[in-house]
């Protein structure tokens, strides 16, 4: 029998003026009740022509519970129905609650006869507990005498309720998409809005698509294989990724995914999350690529610095070819030519071309403006290429280059050419700032070492004034100089160049005088070489 139906009938047999035979079986069923049953009686009867409002009013100051059961007393925390009955109403729902003077005045207004309406109430300790309740008034000449009712305590239930809609909402208010796949099927059974946003799929495109919809003609295959492992291995993982839109667009998007499981630990779903970076990726090429041009600018305004000297070199080799060619030209005028000596003539012909080759060869691998190439770097090597290509020039500024190189330093990693612009670069900013002394004081010493098992280290050092202290922590600053004509973006790009190779660049002065600037780069792990673009 339904709990509201034992109201009923307590209703009808209160109004009966003898009592049924079968309310011994009534009462043992109210008694065995899994839901609270109770009776709110009066000191005094309550009008039902009074405003609502006033009833209510009256419900709290004459009412009270002369009747429960054992499953009532247990809602409120007590251990028998006697140590319920006689408790006012105020102390059981007390007006300050949210739902007590509503829902009151809703029964109210519908005559005392009202089903499954919530209400929250508090227990004997002060807890707060949400009650579902069933009652019916027993009324007489328009009067309240009492109530019955019944209660079912869903306060577990509400909170779930509530986490799941706060649960939900969170889901919804994230700028990320969010998704949730069943495991085994791997199709999405929950997206929130900003995943619709994202992908342009809709709320109706959603139920049973799989996420591989997402992936199109330039998606990265390897990461796909390793969203495929990381999925049979049951573990999370995240990555960039290009995906498409449903309109065929494509956007990037940084996305990981990590697993569900249920009580006993088995993976049931699947989260996804995924974050829009189109934007990100399209500005990180645009710095990429401005870069690159400044790097290249950089080389050519290093180049003009060295415009003289490589002059000389190659008019030193040039003159030397056009002096032996016409000599060449002479012996095989003769009527009998000395062929050994052409043989020779020939020779040095060929060296003096190989050497001015080489100098072309090492002006253009400084010029091209191609995409950086990492692989295993000899640094001495590096080092002495760049003194090769800037003694000429040395020897006009009338500068005295020493290298102090360690030998059998551990190899590097990196691109060869950006290294070399930065190594150039700061011997020239060094010989620049000897252009106050005397030409026998003029020296820069550039020195290889090993610092631990982790790096190595290249220093450049000049004996000129230092650096002010006041500037040190500015010189590395985009557009600052120190130099009337100076741009201001040699250091700002040596060093982006050394920190992109996992280095590290700064300066500080000598305890003596002149300035030294330090490079550190990482020992490279093992042979091998990749494209960074």
């Amino acid at each position: 029998m339904d709990p509201t139906e034992v109201v009923n009938k307590g209703v009808k047999r209160a109004q009966e003026p003898k009592v049924s035979e079968s309310e011994p079986r009534l009462r043992r069923f109210i008694d065995k009740s899994n839901d609270g049953v109770w009776r709110l009686d009066f000191e005094r009867p309550i009008s039902l022509d009074l405003p609502a409002v006033e009833q209510v009013e009256l419900l709290y100051r004459y009412g009270y519970l002369g009747e429960v059961n054992q499953a009532l007393a247990d809602l409120y925390g007590f251990d028998t129905p006697a140590e319920v009955m006689g408790l006012r109403l105020e102390e059981v729902m007390p007006r300050e609650l949210p739902t007590s003077i509503p829902r009151l005045i809703q029964a109210a207004q519908a005559n005392y006869r009202i089903n499954d309406f919530e209400s929250i109430e508090q227990d004997r300790y002060g807890n707060r507990k949400v009650f579902q309740n069933n009652f019916v008034g027993e009324i007489e000449d328009g009067k309240l005498l009492r109530v019955w009712g019944t209660a079912r305590d869903i306060t577990q239930q509400k909170q779930l309720e509530e986490e799941t809609r706060l649960r939900s909402a969170m889901f919804e208010q994230v700028p990320e998409g969010c998704v949730i796949v069943e495991a085994l099927s791997e199709k999405v059974v929950y997206s929130n809005a900003a995943f619709t946003r994202i992908t342009g799929y809709t709320a109706s495109d959603i139920p049973g698509i799989k996420l591989s919809c997402l992936q199109g003609a330039d998606t990265d295959s390897d990461t796909v294989s390793q969203i495929r492992e990381a999925i049979a291995s049951q573990r999370s993982f995240q990555s960039e990724i290009l995906n498409y839109k449903k309109d065929g667009t494509p956007f990037w998007n940084l996305m990981s995914i990590s697993p569900i499981r249920d009580t006993e630990g088995i993976v049931t779903h699947y989260v996804g999350i995924l974050a829009d970076i189109t934007e990100q990726k399209r500005i990180q090429k645009k710095l990429h690529d401005q870069r690159l041009q400044l790097t290249h600018v950089a080389r050519v305004a290093a180049m003009g610095e060295l415009t003289a000297a490589l002059a000389h070199e190659l008019n030193q080799p040039l003159t030397a070819i056009m002096s032996n060619a016409q000599a060449a030209l002479r012996f095989l005028e003769r009527k009998n030519p000395e062929v050994e000596e052409v043989r020779q003539i020939l020779q040095d012909i060929v060296t003096d071309d190989k050497r001015a080759g080489e100098v072309l060869h090492r002006i253009r691998r400084l010029m091209k403006r191609d995409h950086s190439q990492f692989e295993r770097l000899d640094i001495n090597q590096l080092v002495e290429e760049v003194q090769a290509l800037i003694s000429n020039d040395l020897a006009i500024k009338q500068v005295k280059l020493s290298p102090r190189l360690t030998p059998n330093l551990p190899a590097s990693r990196g691109d060869p050419v950006q290294l070399q612009q930065v190594i150039l670069n700061l011997i020239i900013n060094a010989y620049q700032a000897l252009s106050h002394l005397d030409s026998a004081e003029r020296q820069v010493i550039v020195a290889t070492k090993n610092v631990d098992d982790q790096a190595i280290e290249i220093s450049v050092t000049d004996n000129g004034s230092g650096i002010e202290e006041n500037i040190l922590d500015q010189i590395f600053q985009p557009f600052f100089s120190t130099k009337e004509a100076g741009m201001g973006m040699g250091l700002a790009i040596n060093r982006t160049i050394i920190e992109a190779h996992g280095g590290r660049l700064w300066a500080e002065n000598n305890p003596g005088k002149g300035a030294v600037f330090r490079i550190t780069l990482p020992i490279a792990p093992g042979p091998h070489t990749t494209k960074v673009q």
